[in-house]
């Protein structure tokens, strides 16, 4: 037997706006994560913070790995446990 089709998708809805939200939130964390690096770069006459001499904080590499590892860490758990709620909404038959 053909299933209705409903007007609204509400999964796909979800998973564009969730998306959007998410690439948001990574460019943030990256812009926010880099502008604070900024403060170990060297100059003449400035003696940066203690924290500069840890590894994360030689070149970009370690900000930029610190961004992603954070965007991912915090991001799929509120997927998953988003959509758990959502899907708790489905009509059952």
């Amino acid at each position: 037997m053909a299933r209705k089709k409903s007007g609204l998708n509400y999964n796909e809805g979800f998973k564009r706006i969730f998306n959007i939200i998410a690439a948001i939130w990574g460019f943030g964390l990256l812009v926010y994560t880099l502008a604070e690096s900024g403060d170990c770069l060297p100059a003449p006459g400035f003696d940066p913070p203690l924290y500069c001499d840890s590894f994360w904080y030689q070149g970009w590499i370690g900000p930029i790995s610190f961004s992603a590892i954070a965007w991912t860490v915090t991001t799929i758990p509120t997927y998953y446990f988003l959509k758990w709620i959502i899907l708790g909404f489905k009509k059952s038959k």
